[in-house]
């Protein structure tokens, strides 16, 4: 025995039966993103209404844009893989 996990504390037999992504409480940064929603500080939009507006999040700048009927712009750029064709 090598010794014992701190994340786990299982005992540890050899190195590398135990060590990224075979510990249970090891991180891990591939299985999925977390997206952060709140913005810090908020954001102001000032084209979407008269008067301009203050989000805190972007879920409600989504939901108010649903609301107003918007949809977000999209750019055209040679070479982008997203919007390859305008006609």
């Amino acid at each position: 025995m090598i010794g014992i996990c701190d994340r786990c504390f299982q005992p540890i037999e050899d190195e590398a039966a135990h060590g990224l992504t075979l510990c249970p409480f090891e991180p891990r940064p591939g299985i999925g993103r977390y997206f952060q929603d709140h913005v810090p500080g908020g954001f102001w939009i000032e084209n979407m209404t008269p008067e301009p507006l203050h989000f805190e999040s972007h879920s409600a700048h989504r939901k108010k844009m649903k609301e107003l009927g918007l949809v977000p712009r999209v750019r055209h750029v040679d070479g982008d893989k997203h919007v390859t064709r305008w006609v």
